[in-house]
C-alpha cells in the first residue's frame, strides 16, 4: 500500500510548486538571473510593458521643455545620465571587452520602445547588458512639423576592463 505523508512527492520532499530540492534550486537560480538582468528601473519597465493593468507612479517629473519645430533625430535628455551601470561578472572573470552596437526606437513621449542588435560584441553577456541598459534611457524625441515622432538612433556602447 502506498501512503505519503503531506509535503511528500514520490518520497522526495517538496518544496514548493511540486518541485525536487533541485528543480526548486534551478528555478530560484533562474529567477534570480532575471532580476539581475533587468535591473532596478528594467523591472519598473518590465512591469509596465508586461502588466499594463498595474499602475506606477510616474518617477520623472514633467518639466516645461523648450518647444522646437524641428528636430532630427533624437538626442540625449540631460535630466537622464545615458551611462551604462552594468558590466556582466561572467565577462569580467573572462576578461571580455568590445563594442556593441544597437538600434533604439525612441518613441514620441522620449522612452525606448524598441532595442535591436546592430554589431555584436562576440560576448553574448555583453551584447545583453547594452541591451537591457539602453532600452532604460530617455531622449528628447524627434520632431517634424512642430510634433513628436518615433525615430530609430544607432548608439555604440564600448564595454573597456580597467587595467
Amino acid at each position: 500500500m502506498l501512503s505519503a505523508r503531506v509535503g511528500d512527492v514520490m518520497g522526495q520532499r517538496a518544496y514548493g510548486f511540486g518541485l525536487s530540492r533541485d528543480g526548486h534550486i534551478a528555478f530560484a537560480a533562474a529567477y534570480i538571473a532575471v532580476l539581475v538582468t533587468i535591473g532596478g528601473f528594467g523591472l519598473f519597465r518590465f512591469a509596465l510593458t508586461t502588466l499594463p493593468f498595474l499602475h506606477l507612479p510616474q518617477f520623472a517629473q514633467h518639466r516645461a521643455v523648450q518647444q522646437v519645430s524641428y528636430r532630427a533625430r533624437p538626442v540625449p535628455d540631460p535630466a537622464f545620465p545615458h551611462v551604462v551601470n552594468v558590466y556582466p561578472r561572467i565577462a569580467i572573470l573572462n576578461h571580455q571587452q568590445g563594442t556593441v552596437v544597437v538600434r533604439l526606437l525612441v518613441l514620441p513621449n522620449g522612452q525606448v520602445g524598441d532595442v535591436n542588435l546592430v554589431k555584436s560584441s562576440g560576448y553574448p553577456q555583453l551584447d545583453a547588458a547594452a541591451m537591457v541598459e539602453t532600452g532604460n534611457w530617455r531622449y528628447l524625441p524627434a520632431v517634424r512639423h512642430g510634433e513628436a515622432v518615433s525615430a530609430e538612433i544607432d548608439v555604440a556602447i564600448r564595454f573597456k576592463l580597467a587595467g
